[in-house]
């Protein structure tokens, strides 16, 4: 039997429950299915909206912050997942923890065998496949109290739907496995110790209901609830949830300690952890640490994690290298030890250098036919890249693959991307030396490695600066010395828009810095080139001091507009404070030869993603507002009439003036 029934549960109480473990003590679970795999059942077209709109409450309130949530949806909502979320909730927590669950989906009920109702459960995503099954109400109970923990507030809302449930079997049944429950019912205040909660639902099926915009009951629950943005009591509950449901033949059901409040704001900690952290659950032993936290990209095998002390959230003890990870879950090793305490349960860890999978480039031979690959070229590049650094990160694969490598009758070799745009020639007479074609090609391989690695790099948090909105970054004409072919007008680019630059013009990087609260910025950048180059501005090793409001080019620095047309690079230009700022000069000749002994912190992350097995940790103190950055994105077009030919003319020219 399937139905949507609905009901909230709050449990207030020292018994042991437990979800994914978060950086400060709140956490929340949010479950939408809207259809089990296999059956007929109509997905209910509400459910995304329902856990979207419960999300956005959370966080609108100050409840719960938004590396503190996390959403298991459609298919990613199976028995296993929910289950071991359910496990990892409480694992860990303390009296003033405050724990969050909800779904929103399906209800099931199983009638045992004397008749009566014995369980009402949840209808997962693989619930009615081989190897899954319902979520009964009371295995939840019994899937929080496996770990340890002592959360002080655990709140439950589930809203499904029951059809024709008979009456008094909802709160008599399902619930009579809960601690507490008779006192409850008798209207009697629990004792000391004793679990405190509230059960609020309908025994109306309020499935025809359901709608885009989401489930009845939810809606009616958070428009109430926005009414109250300093929180509610469950009792304040009845009467606006009485008013809302009755037009829909739903009648709430309130029970437990009605004076809990609901969703009461969190006060920050001024030395909160950074958004995102994990936490460090076990430690075994250096090379068997455990952690748990929100999933996010670059938290993958061979990612680097710097540690904060759990006491002290600004004290850095040591960097881990996640070793293996599941889901919520991650082993570690100890990479670098700190000079301090060592790593202990309840330290943090924040991303410090992603994992291996964020810079992987996949690239596939032409193996017969127009533009097939000599062996001498295949074996020749194979042993370049054993010798490369970062040649671990390109990998030979037949799917999947970035680029093509393609030989042409002329004797050039091509990197060739997924749109057939040769990305990077190899010139005639590769074939008398291909050990020298094939060091060229994983070398430029490498490159393209480093520029994926990039594009996941983000600034180090805080309030005061903001990735992509901190720095205005735009491409700006250079009038002086113009190519004979540079015809036409410039087009005015947009300040951290698509940068579309015409064919011959000469034009260099602009930034500014927007009107906040930091005074002063040393800014620089790199520029990745659609063919692969690597290029760091200012290139004379000057440092550039940026105030707020003001606009600084890099007039040293001129780049010129050539063909590939249409192929994207990038301009990644930093902020940093003033004595964080990063010798762009030294960087740029790292980007071809492996980086070298670093400087600043942020020199030494971007350190670590030019040579990426390098140890640039480093003890002290984890601040945030150290650096920024903006992404912007370039490519150069057509201009007019004039052709490819005549711009290789103009530079030999210019070269000979």
């Amino acid at each position: 039997m399937i139905c949507r029934f609905v009901f909230c549960v709050l449990l207030t109480h020292s018994l042991v429950l437990t979800l994914p473990t978060f950086a400060a003590d709140h956490r929340a679970l949010l479950v939408g299915a809207p259809a089990p795999a296999g059956t007929h059942a109509a997905p209910l077209s509400g459910v995304e909206k329902d856990t979207a709109a419960v999300r956005r409450h959370l966080m609108q309130t100050g409840s719960f912050a938004e590396h503190q949530i996390t959403l298991l949806q459609g298919h990613e909502a199976t028995r296993a997942r929910v289950s071991q979320a359910l496990r990892d909730l409480r694992k860990g927590t303390t009296g003033g923890d405050r724990l969050f669950f909800y779904f929103s989906g399906y209800g099931a009920a199983a009638e045992s065998n004397t008749n009566h109702w014995e369980e009402l459960a949840l209808v997962l995503s693989d619930s009615r496949t081989e190897g899954g099954g319902d979520l009964a109400l009371a295995e939840v109970k019994q899937l929080l109290a496996e770990s340890t923990g002592a959360a002080g507030s655990v709140t439950l809302i589930i809203d499904a739907g029951f059809g024709h449930m008979p009456a008094g079997a909802f709160p008599s049944k399902a619930l009579d496995r809960m601690p507490g429950r008779g006192e409850v019912a008798n209207g009697t205040p629990p004792g000391a110790g004793a679990p405190r909660w509230v059960v609020c639902t309908t025994r109306g099926n309020h499935r025809a209901v359901d709608t885009p915009s989401g489930g009845a009951f939810t809606r009616a629950l958070l428009e109430v609830l926005n009414q109250q943005p300093k929180g509610v009591s469950v009792a304040a509950l009845q009467e606006p949830l009485h008013t809302a449901l009755k037009a829909f033949g739903m009648k709430p059901l309130l029970e437990g300690d009605l004076d809990q409040r609901l969703f009461q704001p969190v006060q920050q900690n001024a030395a909160a952890y950074p958004a995102g952290s994990w936490r460090v659950t076990e430690v075994r032993d250096k090379t068997h640490l455990e952690l748990t936290g929100p999933p996010a990209a670059g938290f993958s095998v061979g990612a680097r994690l710097k540690v904060l002390d759990g006491t002290r959230p600004n004290q850095v003890k040591g960097t881990l290298r996640i070793t293996r990870i599941q889901g919520t879950r991650a082993v570690a090793a100890v990479a670098r030890e700190g000079k301090g305490a060592p790593v202990r349960v309840d330290d943090r860890a924040v991303l410090e250098l992603p994992g291996d999978d964020v810079f992987l480039v996949g690239y596939r031979l032409q193996r017969g036919g127009l533009g097939a690959v000599s062996p001498e070229f295949v074996e020749a590049l194979r042993a370049a890249l054993r010798t490369t650094a970062l040649g671990r990160l390109v990998k030979e694969v037949e799917r999947g693959w970035v680029f093509e490598i393609q030989e042409h009758a002329d004797g050039t070799v091509h990197l060739v991307d997924e749109q057939g745009q040769t990305r990077f020639r190899f010139q005639a007479g590769f074939r008398a030396a291909p050990e020298k074609a094939a060091k060229e090609m994983a070398l430029r391989l490498s490159a393209f490695a480093r520029i994926r690695g990039f594009a996941a790099l983000k600034g180090d948090g805080g309030t005061l600066l903001q990735d992509h909105v901190s720095l205005q970054v735009r491409a700006v004409q250079n009038p002086h010395d113009p190519l004979d072919c540079a015809r036409g007008v410039w087009p005015e680019q947009p300040p951290n828009g698509h940068q579309q630059i015409p064919l011959c013009f000469q034009w260099h990087v602009s930034v500014s810095l927007v009107d906040g609260e930091v005074e002063t910025l040393a800014v620089g950048g790199i520029l990745a080139g659609s063919d692969g180059s690597l290029y760091g501005f200012p290139s004379d090793g000057s440092r550039v001091l940026l105030r707020k409001g003001q606009t600084y080019t890099f007039t040293s620095d001129p780049f010129i507009s050539g063909p590939p047309f249409k192929q994207k690079g990038h301009l990644f230009v930093f902020g940093s404070m003033p004595d964080n700022h990063v010798n762009w000069s030294n960087l740029t000749t790292s980007l071809q030869h492996g980086a070298k002994n670093a400087g600043s912190d942020l020199e030494r992350v971007l350190r670590g993603y030019l040579a990426r097995d390098s140890n640039t940790g480093k003890d002290g103190f984890y601040q945030e507002n150290r650096w920024t950055l903006s992404k912007v994105s370039f490519e150069v077009i057509p201009n007019g009439g004039v052709t490819v030919e005549e711009f290789f003319s103009s530079i030999e020219k210019k070269k000979a003036r």
